[in-house]
């Protein structure tokens, strides 16, 4: 039997800027009993949970918590039969480090009909760490939504504001209220808070697109 999958890629890349601190060693640390990796690289570090669920649950930068939560970063897609995320698998995803790499694989989550496969890979350098996800279906879905990925701040005041990749400027103290609302499409953000002096761009790619 001929099995065809259906693929979409895309690639995250974390840059991270800082004024306090340099660069610093490349640090990863898996725990298979509590299902938990920590890595990053000095100036940024994550936590990445595969309890039942693959995301990443808490993003450090120079020492701020700015990602924490049962939420945090995570893939999903909405169809016409339910939501489906990383937050809840339907099978036990496999995990490899290597010296600057963890990769997830069979990250697999949906329903019987509604079959979603990924595989997380993270290349991590002093400088930045790339996110890459491939995401397999198994047979074509009608999607009406797609997280890929979602990300979950703790707060809108964690940052000042954002400067978006097609030139504009977003001040987040416009829209910090309930149902003050802001969506544009960018390849890059570049947030920064001016009191900690900490910033995090974020760059999205799509091989061939």
């Amino acid at each position: 039997m001929e099995h065809k999958f259906f693929r979409e890629a895309v690639v995250v890349l974390f840059l991270f800027t800082f004024l306090k601190c340099n660069a610093g060693n490349i640090i990863i640390n898996n725990n298979p009993s509590a299902r938990e990796i920590v890595f990053g690289n000095g100036k940024i570090m994550i936590t990445l949970d595969y309890k039942g669920k693959c995301n990443i649950s808490s993003l450090a930068v120079n020492g701020q918590s700015v990602i924490s939560g049962t939420e945090g970063i995570f893939s999903s897609i909405k169809t016409s039969t339910g939501t489906y995320s990383t937050l809840n698998l339907t099978s036990v995803p496999s995990i490899k480090t290597g010296n600057n790499t963890v990769t997830v694989s069979n990250i697999k989550y949906g329903n019987n009909e509604d079959v979603i496969i990924e595989k997380w890979n993270f290349l991590i350098s002093e400088s930045d760490i790339r996110f890459d996800i491939e995401r397999d279906f198994p047979k074509p879905l009608h999607i009406e939504e797609s997280a890929f990925p979602s990300f979950n701040f703790n707060s809108i005041n964690i940052w000042n504001g954002a400067f978006l990749g097609y030139g504009g400027l977003a001040w987040f103290y416009l829209f910090n209220e309930k149902l003050c609302t802001y969506g544009v499409h960018s390849d890059c953000s570049v947030f920064w808070n001016s009191s900690s002096g900490n910033a995090l761009k974020v760059a999205v790619s799509v091989p061939g697109k």
